[in-house]
């Protein structure tokens, strides 16, 4: 790799260092639903979507009615989006007159974007309607993201919460992150990305080809799962702290670690992999 590779990886992490104290902060403040800069605008849709759904969003939740409600959302995605691309081909918005998409690539799809793995298996020019990938894949980019972080705050509560019966509310988690933190920060990195687009072309990782950075990722995440075994069935120590300090704690540790680490592995691995000719 070269200087000019090496200086971007690092302005790339310098960059993610110097955002995540004060946008881990800011995410902190929302799903506690405490006033951020947004609320004025935001607030109205945010209580015209409880009124719409009927969600209370007074009423928190215990652990088990927090994941049923997760599962539920997750399996109505699924059936949604897999329902769609089916039936691409007698909806509205499908200009190239595509055909329904193959089951075996809808369901490995639809289950790719709810978990937010956003496994793609095609070419969506050529496979999916308009329709389709604006009802379907783009809205589950968010919704699949919020999931994410509403169940990652249900865990810092259980954690901090050692004595209450509730996480939270999953409906409320979900709402709140998608129009406080997922929507905003789309349309910043969108104007970023409009601005300067030759940002769009940037391989700071100099991976040897499309191919063979996959292969790595997928090796790279395996070995993750493998090595997190252990520390799943021993568990953690408890230590009674606030929720603030716990999150800044794990933003250091898992954050950072799950920026630099991922560089690092999926980087040796695609010189393996290269070396190997294994793709």
């Amino acid at each position: 790799m070269t200087i000019v590779g090496w200086a971007q990886i690092a302005l790339i992490l310098a960059a993610v260092i110097a955002a995540a104290i004060p946008l881990g902060g800011y995410i902190a403040r929302v799903l506690a639903g405490e006033r951020t800069f947004w609320t004025p605008v935001l607030a109205p849709v945010e209580r015209a979507f409880y009124r719409l759904s009927g969600v209370d969003p007074a009423r928190e939740q215990s652990w088990l009615t927090y994941t049923m409600a997760m599962l539920a959302f997750s399996i109505v995605g699924f059936a949604s989006l897999y329902a769609l691309q089916r039936l691409q081909n007698f909806l509205p918005l499908n200009p190239q007159g595509f055909d329904g998409v193959p089951a075996d690539l809808s369901f490995n799809t639809s289950l790719s974007f709810i978990t937010n793995t956003n496994w793609q298996n095609y070419s969506g020019e050529t496979t999916m309607s308009h329709l389709t990938q604006m009802l379907g894949l783009t809205v589950h980019n968010f919704l699949s993201a919020a999931t994410g972080l509403a169940m990652a705050f249900a865990l810092v509560r259980g954690f901090s919460r050692a004595e209450s019966p509730t996480v939270g509310n999953f409906w409320v988690d979900v709402t709140r992150s998608t129009l406080y933190v997922l929507l905003p920060l789309s349309i910043v990195v969108a104007l970023f990305i409009v601005t300067y687009p030759e940002l769009g072309a940037m391989n700071v990782m100099k991976l040897a080809s499309p191919q063979s950075a996959i292969l790595s990722a997928v090796i790279f995440n395996a070995l993750i799962i493998i090595a997190l075994i252990p520390l799943a069935l021993k568990g953690v120590p408890y230590r009674p702290v606030g929720a603030a300090a716990l999150l800044r704690r794990n933003l250091l540790i898992y954050g950072l670690g799950g920026i630099v680490a991922p560089f690092i592995g999926i980087k040796l691995i695609d010189l393996l992999v290269s070396a190997l000719h294994l793709a």
